[in-house]
């Protein structure tokens, strides 16, 4: 592959980018539906939701790419990546944010670069390089910077640490599902994975499913906007991204997550949008661009 064929094109840079957009604004929408002040619905109920709608949604995709007809290496493949991606970081981050704060959340989620640099160069059998330590710890800066004032409102340690627990799972997912993605195109492999996990997740659910009576309109709203933005939209926007970025670079930009969550949060909650927020920027930004820099001095770009 030559250099500039391994360069990562524009469609993917902007795909991984709706998908940080709309899953930025999740930790806000997340909060509000299970916090005790707000709709306080059962984390287990809220992800089922979510996903059945999205299995729905996703079916006529799932019809076309029968995934029940792939070789048993890749259908076990699918599997591993659903636990990982849909259950394994979706029901994690829920529970979690009963007790942590959105800022806080935000922050945790943003630590995912660190662990996809990690699970990357070991699949690849590689130290990471110091220009890609560079930039993860100059966006994991950003981070700090930008969520430093909510940690007035820091949940408990247990929310955290279920909040920690998806974040890697998720880091995990990114690494796993590229083979998939470029073998089966993102719409399937993201109609497949949803579908899969949402099964486990619907069964853990039915003991909660009276919550359902005390959903509100605006909650109703807030379940549809999170199951078709952030997990039809982005998943198919990410799997695209990630079979066309390596890890490294892909990572990368989950460091805007928290950018978009206090933004979010300052718009739709009225909170405090702090002056640090532009340094924090310029960390993020820089962390970007001596990815993609160093990607293309090198003119590799190959994800497996």
């Amino acid at each position: 592959m030559t250099a500039s064929e391994a360069r990562p094109d524009g469609a993917a840079l902007a795909a991984a980018g709706l998908a940080v957009l709309m899953w930025g604004a999740v930790p806000v929408g997340t909060r509000y539906l299970v916090a005790p002040g707000g709709e306080a619905l059962p984390p287990t109920l809220l992800v089922a939701l979510r996903m059945v709608i999205s299995t729905v949604v996703l079916l006529p995709v799932l019809l076309r790419a029968r995934p029940w007809a792939w070789p048993s290496e890749d259908k076990r493949l699918a599997a591993l990546s659903a636990g990982l991606g849909i259950v394994g970081y979706n029901l994690p981050v829920t529970l979690g944010q009963v007790e942590a704060s959105a800022g806080v959340t935000a922050l945790v989620i943003a630590t995912e670069p660190l662990w996809i640099l990690l699970l990357w160069s070991l699949k690849r059998r590689e130290q990471p390089s110091p220009a890609q330590v560079v930039g993860a710890l100059s966006g994991l800066t950003g981070v700090i910077l930008l969520v430093a004032p909510s940690f007035a409102g820091f949940g408990s340690g247990r929310g955290v640490a279920w909040v920690f627990l998806g974040a890697f799972f998720w880091s995990a997912y990114s690494v796993v599902v590229v083979p998939l993605v470029q073998k089966y195109g993102a719409s399937a492999v993201s109609a497949t994975t949803v579908s899969i996990g949402s099964l486990p997740l619907t069964i853990l659910a039915i003991p909660e499913a009276h919550g359902m009576a005390r959903i509100s309109g605006s909650g109703a709203l807030v379940i549809l906007l999170l199951a078709l933005g952030s997990t039809v939209v982005a998943s198919l926007a990410w799997n695209s991204a990630v079979s066309r970025l390596p890890g490294p670079v892909s990572g990368q930009f989950l460091f805007g997550i928290p950018l978009v969550g206090v933004v979010a949060g300052h718009v739709l909650l009225s909170e405090a949008f702090f002056a640090n927020t532009w340094f924090a920027v310029g960390f993020i930004a820089f962390g970007l661009w001596v990815s993609r820099h160093r990607s293309r001095s090198q003119g590799s770009y190959t994800t497996s």
